[in-house]
This record gives C-alpha cells, sequence and structure tokens, in this order.
C-alpha cells in the first residue's frame, strides 16, 4: 500500500483506481491522507481461460493477461466494469 501511495504520489495522481480483490488489502483513509482518492474496480465479464481447473475470480491484470491478449482486455474487460467508491 505505501509503494502505490508513493507512485501515486510522484505521479501527481488524485485518484487510484484497484480491481475489487483490493478492497481488504487498501485503506481508503492512507490515500485520503496523502490527497488520493481509492476506488475499486469490480469487472462484470471477468472469466476467461486459466490453468486452473476451476475458474479462480478477481485475481490481478496480471493474471488476465497472461491469458488474454491486450486487445482482447481492452474489448471485453475494461468496457464490461463498475466503480465502487
Amino acid at each position: 500500500e505505501e509503494r502505490v501511495i508513493d507512485i501515486c504520489s510522484s505521479l501527481g495522481a488524485k485518484t487510484y483506481i484497484n480491481l475489487s480483490g483490493g478492497i481488504s488489502l487498501y485503506s481508503k483513509d492512507n490515500f485520503l491522507d496523502k490527497n488520493i482518492e481509492l476506488l475499486f474496480m469490480e469487472c462484470l465479464n471477468s472469466k476467461y481461460t486459466q490453468k486452473s481447473k476451476s475458474f479462480v475470480p478477481r485475481l490481478s491484470i496480471i493474471d488476465i493477461l497472461m491469458f488474454i491478449s491486450v486487445e482482447d482486455v481492452k474489448e471485453k474487460f475494461l468496457k464490461g466494469f463498475k466503480i465502487i467508491k
């Protein structure tokens, strides 16, 4: 969390959006202390082929990019999401 806040601060970010799996990892108050709004993104169409036998939801974008092209992520995932405040 501290590293993410430091990166956001160094870039002058006013908002940081993380996948909803980070809700239990990050504190909105810690971000607000640095004048950064913390929001979470929940993918509505989140199923994709993984190597596991059963689908594991809400993993990181890194996992998604291991199995899906950047173009498909833009087309199928980034257009189908909602922001959680």
